[in-house]
């Protein structure tokens, strides 16, 4: 049998080795290319491999390599899921079972990715959120008046008025009229005075029924003259209350509801319940009484309604008067600040003004902060005459121009003297006479005794 080289013929014949336990054997023969070292205890020789190990290696080092490296690739670079025990579990099908595994762990890793961006926008989110909560309703009113700030354009006017007046520094007239719903005519009219400096606002209203002459020279109530347009109105108003608008607004039913909406409603208490049907005008009022918030629908019919009273249309002044002042106070509160640009927006859309949005924005500055208390309403105190089947409200002068020069109205440096009141022709009484005729009235003059005569004092109701 041939082991380890050699054969086995001579294996069987081989003598023993020659040792001192057996001097007499022969020594073998080594061959001369071949050199043998021997243990140092006398094992077997060093420096060569028989051919047997060699095949043996030469097998067993490759397989080996070959195993580190499949264990190195599961190691860094297949990411297999983790079961309960947390575990890691190799997979060992085929490569596509392998870039299965691969493709799910990558989608794993990009949702977790899309969850924490996610969750980093809410949180982010949160923060200014609750930066902003934290921030004072002075800071917020602050940071809104700064950019405001920016496009604010300061209010001009004329320096000089009727007569060439001057103009008290820092004082603007501003002519409001509310249309009715033909659109030709005036239903509210009122002059502002505004003093910036002192942040007060002057409310004078206009009786729609005011006796007037048109442009034309015939007799007319002064609403009619919105049918020339909005300059003619101010002509007509001018010449009763002797001082000139330096703008004017006009608003229409819709935006008057606009309005009231945006600002949020505005708190009145209704003092009577408010009933009313106009089927040919489509105009139905329902107002219970007490304290509530109109919306915008509402508060137009409460602005409306006049049937019910006993002074019809001077009753209609006061109640639209209180509620014209309950809105500026609303205009006038820190947080409407900042609704400016909604405000200002809507007032170009839908409201007819000759005020640019710069100078709305700069009076928004002047009066977000007033004190409700600095504004004061009045009205031109009249009598009732009836001329040519008609009914007519007539100013009283002498009361007329001690309200306009006395309680602020007046927007000029000297007083206003003389104002172009129209009296009924029919009357025979002038303006001089009707003047020395105001001062000797009882108190309580009734309203059929006003329309007796020009000359009676205003009852106490109208302030005179």
């Amino acid at each position: 049998m041939k082991l380890f080289g050699g054969n086995s013929s001579d294996n069987e014949n081989r003598k023993p080795d020659v040792s001192e336990e057996n001097p007499g054997a022969r020594t073998p023969r080594v061959p001369e290319d071949r050199t043998y070292y021997e243990d140092e205890d006398g094992g077997a020789p060093r420096g060569s491999l028989s051919r047997g190990m060699k095949i043996y290696l030469g097998i067993a080092i490759p397989l080996l390599a070959i195993v580190i490296c499949a264990l190195l690739y599961v190691l860094f670079f297949v990411k297999p899921p983790a079961g309960e025990s947390g575990v890691s579990t190799v997979p060992t099908g085929s490569a596509a079972t392998t870039t299965t595994t691969t493709t799910a762990a990558s989608s794993a890793s990009t949702e977790a990715t899309t969850e924490a961006t996610s969750a980093t926008e809410a949180t982010t989110e949160a923060t200014t959120e609750a930066t902003t909560a934290a921030l004072s309703e002075e800071e917020l009113v602050e940071a809104a008046i700064m950019e405001l700030s920016e496009e604010a354009v300061e209010l001009s006017a004329p320096e000089k008025g009727v007569d060439d007046n001057p103009r008290r520094e820092g004082v603007y007239t501003v002519l409001l009229v509310g249309l009715d719903d033909s659109g030709k005519r005036t239903d509210t009219i009122m002059m502002l005075t505004l003093d910036t400096d002192e942040k007060a606002v002057k409310i004078m209203s206009v009786p729609r029924d005011l006796m007037s002459t048109s442009k034309f020279g015939n007799v007319i109530k002064i609403n009619a003259a919105y049918a020339q347009g909005i300059e003619e109105t101010a002509a007509e108003v001018a010449a009763v209350l002797g001082y000139t608008p330096n703008r004017y607004v006009v608003v229409d039913y819709d935006a008057f509801e606009r309005l009231i909406d945006t600002l949020g409603g505005i708190e009145v208490d209704v003092f009577m319940d408010m009933e009313y049907d106009d089927y040919s005008g489509d105009l139905h009022i329902d107002i219970k009484e007490g304290l509530q918030t109109l919306d915008g629908e509402t508060a137009l019919q409460y602005v409306r309604f006049r049937s019910g009273y006993a002074a019809a249309d001077i009753k209609r002044i006061e109640i639209q008067q209180e509620f014209f002042s309950a809105v500026l106070a609303k205009l006038a509160s820190p947080e409407t600040i900042l609704k400016v640009p909604e405000l200002v927006a809507l007032f170009r859309d839908c409201v007819e003004t000759d005020f640019s949005a710069g100078e709305l924005i700069w009076l928004a500055l002047q009066y977000y902060d007033m004190d409700p208390d600095d504004i004061q309403i009045g009205k031109v105190p009249t009598h009732s005459v009836r001329y040519e089947g008609q009914d007519y409200e007539v100013a009283y002068l002498n009361t007329l121009l001690r309200r306009i020069n006395e309680d602020g109205y007046n927007p000029y440096v000297n007083a206003i003297t003389e104002v172009n009141l129209t009296l009924p022709p029919e009357d025979g009484t002038s303006s001089a006479e009707t003047s020395a005729a105001e001062t000797a009235a009882p108190a309580e003059t009734t309203t059929a005794q006003t329309t007796a005569a020009s000359g009676n004092t205003p009852p106490a109701w109208l302030g005179g």
